[in-house]
C-alpha cells in the first residue's frame, strides 16, 4: 500500500465485489443530478461525464474514474452551497435595508400623528342666519 489512494481503491473494489460497472454507476447519479441547474453546471457535467466515458474507454480502473466523477460532483456541490450562501448574504441585506424603510416610515406617521395633535382644534364658526333675500 503506497498510499491512501489506493488503499481506497481497494476497499472500495473489495465492497462492490470487483463490479466497476456498479460502482461508476453510483457515482454517475450525483454528477448527473446537476444536469438540471444552471448553464455551469450542465456544462462542467457533460465534460465530467464525457472525460469518464473517454477514460473507461480507454481501459482505465474504474475506480479511478468512479473517484473522478465523485471529486467532481463533491466541487459542484461545493460550488452551488458559495453561490447560494452569497445569494442567502444578498437577501438578509435587502431585509435589513427594507427593515430600515419600515422603521423610517413608522417614525415619519408617529411625528405626522404628534403634529397633529399639537395643532388647535379649528373653532366651529357660528353660523349667521338669513332670514330673507336681498
Amino acid at each position: 500500500m503506497d498510499s491512501y489512494f489506493e488503499f481506497g481503491a481497494e476497499n472500495l473494489s473489495r465492497l462492490f465485489g470487483g463490479s466497476g460497472a456498479a460502482l461508476v454507476a453510483l457515482t454517475v447519479v450525483p454528477t448527473a443530478a446537476f444536469l438540471l441547474h444552471g448553464r455551469f453546471e450542465r456544462v462542467t457535467s457533460l465534460l465530467a461525464l464525457g472525460v469518464a466515458g473517454l477514460l473507461l474507454a480507454r481501459g482505465t480502473e474504474t475506480t479511478i474514474v468512479a473517484v473522478f466523477l465523485l471529486a467532481t460532483g463533491i466541487l459542484l456541490l461545493l460550488r452551488n452551497l458559495l453561490l447560494l450562501r452569497r445569494k442567502l448574504d444578498s437577501i438578509k441585506n435587502e431585509l435589513a435595508a427594507l427593515a430600515g424603510s419600515i422603521n423610517s416610515l413608522e417614525i415619519a406617521e408617529e411625528r405626522r400623528k404628534m403634529a397633529i395633535s399639537r395643532q388647535p382644534l379649528p373653532q366651529p364658526s357660528k353660523a349667521k342666519s338669513h332670514t330673507g333675500r336681498q
